[in-house]
Formats: C-alpha cells, sequence, structure tokens
C-alpha cells in the first residue's frame, strides 16, 4: 500500500482534533520504537522504566544515528497514520511524516542525528542492496524533498 494510499483512507477515518503523546527510538532505518503514552497511572510508571531504556539503546547505538525522542500534541488522525505506516513496515515513510506532522522534543545531544535521519546511508554497516526499505526511498523521493507533507 502506498503512502498516498493510507493518508487518503485515513481521511475517511477523520474525528475531532485530539490530541496524544508517546516517545520512541529512530534511526537510519526510521522509528524503530514508538510507544504512545498511557492513561493509567501505573502504566505511566512502567513508561518512565522503558523510556530509560531507549535512552540507554539509543546512547549505544550512536553509530546507527539511533535517537531518543517524545512526541506531545499530536493529532489522533496522525497518530492513525503512522500506525498504520508502521502496521506496514514502512518505518523510513513513518518518521518522515512524524518529523513533517508532530511536536517533537528531541535531547540536545541527538539533535545532529536527528537531522540526519532517515537514510540508510548513515549507518556504518548498511550495504547498498541489503536494504529491505529500498521501496521506501523510491516512494519518498516521489514525493518530494520535504517528505510526508499534508494538511
Amino acid at each position: 500500500m502506498k503512502v498516498n494510499q493510507i493518508l487518503d483512507q485515513t481521511e475517511s477515518d477523520l474525528q475531532d482534533p485530539i490530541k496524544v503523546s508517546g516517545y520512541g527510538l529512530a534511526d537510519a532505518h526510521g522509528i524503530e520504537t514508538l510507544v504512545w503514552d498511557p492513561e493509567e497511572a501505573h502504566a505511566a510508571i512502567l513508561g518512565l522504566k522503558q523510556r530509560g531504556l531507549l535512552g540507554l539503546r539509543a546512547s549505544l547505538n550512536r553509530h546507527r544515528h539511533a535517537t531518543y525522542f517524545e512526541l506531545h500534541n499530536v493529532n489522533y488522525n496522525d497518530k492513525v497514520v503512522i500506525d498504520r505506516l508502521l502496521k506496514l513496515g514502512k518505518y523510513m515513510s513513518a518518521l518522515l511524516y512524524l518529523k513533517g506532522t508532530s511536536e517533537v522534543h528531541i535531547p540536545k545531544e541527538y539533535i545532529g542525528s536527528w537531522d540526519l535521519i532517515p537514510n540508510p546511508a548513515v549507518d556504518p554497516y548498511h550495504h547498498v542492496g541489503d536494504d529491505d526499505n529500498e521501496d521506501q526511498i523510491d516512494e519518498i523521493n516521489e514525493l518530494g524533498p520535504i517528505g510526508l507533507e499534508h494538511n
């Protein structure tokens, strides 16, 4: 399914502008982990532990420009699009969409990497032809230099 088809399909599912928050880990190959904040207090405590683990994983994978990020005030409809892209394995497309539509907070030590990703070429272990995201790269290039911008 093409990204534009996902966007069109999502428009038919529009709801009132509900805002959600979350946090995650992205690298040269797109979004690796994305957790939407739970509403229950107990789950929020578990979320703090997971945030710490994601920060640790980001610091251990700096060679792939792994970046911990937090999302605030994300429109529910944008969440739906991002979730659909991730479910389809379009991790790079999901990251570009997220970057274009969400209020993202990046710890200062990761800002340089955030500007470089997604881009498999910045992963020192990436070999041309080994990328299972090549169809996404072509699709992203078709959408233009801004990536996935929508209204």
